[in-house]
């Protein structure tokens, strides 16, 4: 399985760029994953096109959507939630581990703008670091029991 993780865009449409790094990094995932923080509709949008698209809202989003979501995706459990709120979860991303069931097998976070991946007890925490301001995405395989991730700076 591809998980494709993307966070903070901060984009009020989908520009030219956008789509290149969708179409380069992104559409051949099995599951792809916003963590809030589009701005602009149009973006939750374009990417809720994708049949494999799975987004939540951030602090940036006034439009109306879930800000938490827990997705089962090929017998892994998966939580989403864009982090505004979680007190130092720049320190302490750990502390979103009581919002989710404790056999959440990877959490997908942003908001801190901070590429971030930790095995805290049996979770997997995953900040994919922001699109917008420092270029960067996330891409998890589980093909095996240990997922392998990959940050890619744009």
């Amino acid at each position: 399985m591809k998980i494709g993780v993307i966070s903070d865009t901060h984009l009020y449409q989908v520009s030219a760029d956008f789509v290149q790094i969708v179409e380069k990094f992104l559409q051949d995932c099995d599951l792809l994953i916003h963590c809030g923080d589009y701005t602009g509709e149009e973006i939750y949008h374009y990417l809720n096109s994708f049949p494999n698209f799975v987004g939540i809202k951030g602090n940036c989003d006034f439009f109306s959507l879930e800000e938490k979501k827990v997705v089962c995706h090929q017998n892994k459990k998966i939580g989403i939630i864009h982090g505004y709120g979680v007190s130092n979860l720049g320190r302490n991303p750990e502390d979103l581990l009581p919002l989710f069931p404790p056999d959440t097998n990877l959490i997908c976070f942003g908001h801190t703008h901070t590429p971030l991946w930790k095995k805290v007890k049996q979770t997997y925490l995953l900040n994919p670091g922001s699109l917008a301001f420092n270029g960067t995405l996330a891409l998890v395989s589980w093909e095996q029991e240990v997922p392998e991730m990959e940050f890619i700076s744009l």
